[in-house]
């Protein structure tokens, strides 16, 4: 059974044909040839991509397949039929059939050679919004951004749901305070993160998460606090020594400090990496130039 999405890709292929060239009477090959691609394409791409596909190639056929048809015309000495004579010609075509076969087949030919040309530039228009460069992942990337977007928003409505029906659950607390992280809705992570550890005493990570939270919320010197806490908890936790640094030379301007934090990680995990991928020991190396410069 067709999609939805699908029946509005044949029907829109079908009136655009049909405001192009009412003549042949090609409707069903078209049609046709429009659900087997179907079938084909969309096991590779998403229903509003697809709709997008045909709309481009719909679009492309329109500019130029107007050109080829008055090429057919001039070609065959075919006028331009209209609805109310479109019969009555069907009626003298068939009167002047037997005397005019020669020419028919004439035509025929012509015409078939045409149609074939007319395929190959269809062919050509297809592949070329195929290869059209960023379309296809901008469609893909934005649908699946959606689709996590919903997800995310309905997994904080279940957990908000389960807190506020068992407000002692500080695993809940926990996850929630994680997906408001995740979200960047600041207070409401501290206020979940801080639940959940009235409830129970966490660990680094939980600590350290917060702190960042409080960080971005603008209270650097409560981040530091967090941060310590976190090292307290586990004397060999990287990431909160780290964030300290992060904290004490970008927020504070106390860059010997921070360097000094950048060093205790190094001391744990001499390999150990920023956010984007630079070695920390760049990292303490650029700011050490930059407090020379100033100096």
């Amino acid at each position: 059974m067709l999609k939805t999405a699908h029946r509005r890709i044949i029907a829109l292929v079908s009136h655009s044909c049909s405001q192009i060239q009412p003549v042949f009477g090609l409707f069903p090959v078209i049609q046709l040839v429009c659900m087997k691609g179907i079938e084909t394409l969309s096991s590779h791409r998403p229903d509003g991509e697809l709709l997008n596909f045909f709309q481009k190639i719909i679009s492309q056929c329109r500019i130029h397949i107007p050109l080829f048809m008055s090429i057919i015309r001039k070609c065959l000495a075919i006028p331009r039929l209209t609805d109310t004579n479109f019969q009555s010609c069907n009626v003298l075509q068939s009167v002047n059939m037997e005397k005019n076969q020669a020419t028919v087949s004439k035509q025929t030919l012509y015409l078939s050679v045409l149609i074939v040309f007319i395929a190959g530039f269809i062919c050509g228009v297809v592949f070329t919004v195929m290869k059209s460069p960023g379309t296809a992942p901008v469609a893909t990337n934005s649908a699946q951004q959606s689709a996590e977007s919903q997800q995310e928003a309905q997994a904080i409505l279940n957990l908000e749901a389960e807190v506020t029906a068992n407000p002692d659950n500080y695993n809940a607390w926990t996850q929630l305070g994680h997906l408001y992280f995740d979200s960047n809705q600041v207070s409401k992570a501290i206020g979940a993160y801080t639940k959940s550890l009235e409830l129970h005493s966490g660990n680094a990570n939980l600590w350290t998460d917060l702190g960042v939270m409080y960080r971005r919320s603008g209270d650097p010197q409560k981040a530091i606090e967090t941060f310590d806490k976190a090292m307290s908890m586990d004397n060999s936790h990287a990431p909160s020594r780290f964030n300290k640094g992060i904290v004490l030379h970008f927020d504070l301007g106390r860059s010997d400090e921070a360097i000094e934090s950048w060093r205790s990680v190094l001391a744990i995990n001499p390999d150990y990496q920023t956010a984007n991928g630079m070695p920390l020991q760049e990292l303490i190396d650029q700011v050490k130039a930059e407090a020379e410069n100033k100096k």
